[in-house]
């Protein structure tokens, strides 16, 4: 949603195309298992605005149904109760959780890449479509 301007007006219509989305990606995967599949690293924090709580939510939900992105690292900023109710994806077996007590850097996010894996790392909101077989071409 680039360029997007947050409003009370136009949160509404936004949420609700966002959640019709989020329910057809909710729908399991065909029964594919790819070759390979990569780590996408993601730094993530609870935003006030439900908007955006509704696009990390559906971005994650996207990245999690992806069948070449075999885990899912998130450095949570300040990770709480809160947190988990309003993400209850981060509790997906393919999500690993580090609670991140500061505002989270590259360098942290490398530190904590494993060293043997293709590794992504994109904002919280960005999510990944089957265009990622296209990395097996390079491997």
């Amino acid at each position: 949603f680039a360029g997007h301007k947050y409003s009370r007006e136009t949160d509404g219509a936004l949420i609700h195309k966002i959640n019709q989305t989020q329910q057809e990606a909710a729908k399991p995967p065909e029964a594919f298992v790819p070759d390979f599949g990569v780590v996408l690293m993601v730094p993530m924090f609870l935003p006030d605005l439900e908007s955006r709580r509704t696009e990390f939510a559906f971005s994650l939900a996207q990245n999690i149904a992806n069948p070449y992105i075999k885990e899912i690292r998130i450095m949570f900023q300040g990770l709480t109760p809160d947190s988990l109710r309003a993400f209850p994806d981060l509790a997906h077996p393919k999500v690993r959780l580090l609670d991140c007590k500061t505002r989270q850097t590259y360098n942290m996010m490398m530190n904590w890449a494993p060293k043997d894996e293709i590794c992504i790392i994109a904002n919280t909101d960005i999510w990944f479509d089957n265009s990622l077989a296209k990395i097996a071409e390079l491997i």
